[in-house]
């Protein structure tokens, strides 16, 4: 076939031209973003609670250290520890090293919870594991520790051990539970070895009154239901020298 004439191919219709670029929607714009900010969201979110329920130290306090109860039981931890892991020179350096490593890890610890704590709030999920204390008592027991001093007549309050109470924190160390069980039935000689440890503390404080009687008694609290709660009823109608116990002390 011959080709076509000059003037005939001039004739042609030019090819069309590739449609310009067109500018994505912000409908398509937030389609393609929506994915990138649901998952950082979920990125801070899961970052914000885990980093929140990292573990510390429910209560340490240089005061708390200084207790009796608590030197000694951490005197005797981490004496057992040494001799497991003699990696100090003695006890006590390997209980400082230990305990500044804690105190370390609470300041860091704190530091970056702050940067969590205005999300965590706003969202109402904070929360601490005393949430897992489950249905209060409804007629709980706090015990009251007397002495009576040899040669007078009144018995002193030592410690009445409510919240809040000078003590109150080494008391919490150990000595809860031990309460718990010496309002029972059926547990006179611990209740004896409890006065006697008792007597010691009060005569180590006090040489020149020497214990001649310890008296552990409870007083019962009730727990005020919801709806008198929330009526400001807040009367826990307390009842003193509920299982009264009286030990004398060998002079």
């Amino acid at each position: 076939m011959s080709a076509l004439p000059q003037a005939e191919a001039n004739d042609l219709p030019p090819p069309p031209e590739p449609p310009a670029a067109t500018r994505p929607s912000t409908s398509s714009r937030w389609a393609r973003a929506r994915p990138h900010l649901v998952a950082l969201f979920v990125s801070f979110h899961l970052l914000s609670t885990v980093y929140y329920v990292l573990p510390y130290p429910p209560y340490f306090d240089d005061r708390t250290l200084a207790l009796p109860e608590v030197k000694e039981e951490m005197g005797r931890f981490f004496g057992t520890l040494h001799k497991v892991f003699p990696v100090r020179a003695t006890a006590d350096e390997l209980q400082k090293d230990l305990l500044d490593l804690v105190r370390f890890w609470m300041r860091i610890y704190f530091a970056g919870r702050k940067v969590f704590e205005p999300y965590m709030e706003a969202a109402g999920i904070t929360q601490t594991w005393n949430m897992f204390g489950g249905t209060p008592p409804r007629l709980p027991r706090i015990m009251v520790i007397e002495v009576l001093p040899r040669g007078e007549k009144d018995f002193v309050p030592v410690m009445d051990l409510r919240w809040g109470t000078p003590d109150s924190d080494a008391m919490d160390f150990r000595h809860r539970k031990t309460h718990e069980i010496l309002g029972l039935v059926g547990w006179d000689r611990q209740r004896e070895q409890y006065a006697e440890y008792w007597a010691r503390r009060w005569n180590a404080q006090h040489p020149d009154r020497p214990a001649h009687k310890v008296r552990l008694s409870y007083t019962q609290y009730r727990t005020p239901p919801i709806h008198e709660v929330k009526d400001g009823v807040m009367d826990r109608k307390p009842k003193h020298g509920v299982a009264t116990f009286v030990r004398d002390i060998a002079p």
